[in-house]
């Protein structure tokens, strides 16, 4: 968990290096929330992250009942009638 929030916030601090990122960032966050948000607070925001809160919205967005499954091959490819999750 962690090796990921450090590449997160190393990414998104590279980018920022580049003017256009800058600027669509900004704006971003104008459009979408009202105001610019800082980079400090988007860094705290990605450190509270916890393996339990991803669990919650995984467990809250992927459930059985509202998935699609679309297998892909060759035709004449053998699919089953039921897959258990």
């Amino acid at each position: 968990m962690e090796r990921s929030r450090e590449q997160l916030k190393g990414s998104m601090l590279m980018a920022l290096e580049n003017t256009h990122t800058r600027m669509s960032r900004m704006a971003k966050g104008l459009l979408f929330r009202g105001r610019v948000i800082p980079i400090q607070e988007i860094i705290e925001q990605i450190d509270a992250v916890t393996v339990e809160s991803i669990q919650e919205c995984a467990r809250e967005y992927f459930r059985a009942d509202s998935c699609a499954l679309v297998l892909l091959g060759p035709s004449g490819t053998y699919v089953p009638d039921a897959i258990e999750l």
